[in-house]
């Protein structure tokens, strides 16, 4: 929302970011899971303080990985729409990239993570395909496509082994708007 290339500061909600913050830097420290859940009528800035905390967490010095997402009413019905967009927003996803575009992007972005070779390749392709991208001509997904259940049991357990992996290097953050 707003207009393109403005930018405004944000106003009174400078208590509700140093909560957000606290709860990152006690994350930091004593390596638990946090979470804060933001809630509002729209238009009171939710939005707004996710983009402050993103911009005060790119000034920490200290190695941080985050991933952000946003998933509106008009996704509710689509499977893993916002774990989806927190991939296509950490990995530069364009809806007009070429299938071949978007695999290249994916393994190179969970490879960080999940390996570059054979092993992470596949890993890529299943988590891939859970999210919705077209991965249906893998050799890596022969013989699991045709079950749902194998192939979201495993993309979840290497969705977990890539969050594990991150977080082993780095404070991981997760930073999602959900738009009623």
């Amino acid at each position: 929302r707003g207009v393109e290339g403005i930018e405004t500061r944000m106003v009174g909600r400078e208590g509700e970011l140093k909560r957000l913050q606290d709860a990152f830097l006690l994350a930091q420290e004593d390596g638990r899971r946090q979470m804060v859940t933001v809630v509002g009528e729209s238009g009171v800035g939710k939005t707004r303080l996710l983009y402050e905390l993103e911009g005060w967490l790119e000034q920490i010095p200290q190695p941080i990985r985050y991933f952000r997402g946003r998933a509106g009413p008009e996704l509710q019905n689509v499977p893993y729409a916002l774990l989806r967009d927190l991939f296509v927003l950490r990995f530069d996803i364009q809806d007009s990239d070429p299938a071949r575009v978007v695999h290249d992007k994916l393994e190179r972005g969970l490879g960080e993570w999940l390996g570059t070779d054979e092993q992470g390749q596949m890993k890529a392709h299943v988590i891939g395909q859970l999210l919705g991208f077209d991965f249906t001509t893998s050799p890596h997904l022969a013989g699991v496509l045709e079950d749902a259940r194998q192939l979201r049991d495993r993309a979840l357990i290497y969705l977990d082994e890539l969050f594990r992996a991150s977080a082993a290097r780095a404070t991981v953050g997760v930073l999602v708007a959900v738009i009623q």
